[in-house]
């Protein structure tokens, strides 16, 4: 992600506002909630919104397992959806090849003791036809989003890959231009929310699952009609 906070890694000029926004949302001290974490930077978005390759996220997950880097969470709002509509021409193969390369890597990151939180999608669709979402993992969630009347966002995805739901519409955080705040909706914009929670658990050496990730936060009706609970932790 790009951000305005002070980067530990990476060269990102952020053209687009999206990785700024949700870097704001994780740990600015105006906008964010874990404003005592460090926030590193990895480019995959271009000024159109799109992913032209995928090389950053690679680039991510290997900064964040190189140990000295000293990594605990990684944020993932972005996905790729591997249907034949986005794809005519490829093969059930190619797509199942595309899911366990990105998938894999969720779970190398799990099993090095990394969290990561990802976007579900706003196409009001199941989020396991997308990668990395699909990827299970014990230390992978992916996050829904909710608005302020405690009803899903009609563009979240939902379903059996998805974890919990967190706020997502409406939402202030830093502006690529310098114009604070932005205000955008998205679980992209979501996800950070429970990215700073994780930190902030992690900080007082709490256990973080789901049921931490939720002790104290409402139940959803997400867009597929099943109950999900939203992101609230208490105080450590």
């Amino acid at each position: 992600m790009a951000t305005n906070l002070g980067l530990t890694a990476g060269t990102c000029t952020d053209d687009y506002g999206h990785g700024t926004h949700i870097a704001g949302t994780i740990a600015d001290t105006t906008y964010g909630f874990a404003t005592s974490a460090t926030v590193s930077c990895f480019k995959l978005l271009n000024s159109g919104g799109t992913v032209p390759s995928i090389s950053g996220f690679f680039e991510a997950v290997a900064y964040a397992l190189d140990s000295k880097n000293n990594v605990d969470v990684v944020n993932l709002s972005f996905g790729l959806r591997l249907t034949t509509d986005e794809c005519p021409t490829c093969t059930p193969a190619q797509f199942d090849a595309v899911r366990d390369m990105l998938n894999s890597e969720i779970k190398d990151l799990s099993d090095n003791g990394i969290y990561s939180i990802m976007a579900a999608g706003n196409r009001a669709e199941d989020a396991c036809i997308y990668t990395p979402q699909s990827a299970t993992a014990e230390k992978a969630f992916t996050v829904q989003a909710y608005n302020e009347q405690g009803l899903s966002n009609s563009l979240s995805n939902f379903g059996t890959c998805t974890d919990l739901t967190a706020p997502g519409e409406d939402i202030p955080s830093l502006s690529f231009t310098g114009n604070n705040p932005a205000v955008l909706t998205g679980t992209s914009f979501a996800a950070p929310h429970v990215a700073a929670a994780t930190a902030i658990l992690l900080s007082g050496a709490a256990k973080v699952d789901v049921s931490t990730l939720t002790s104290t936060g409402i139940d959803i009706t997400a867009g597929d009609g099943a109950t999900i609970k939203a992101l609230g932790i208490s105080c450590i």
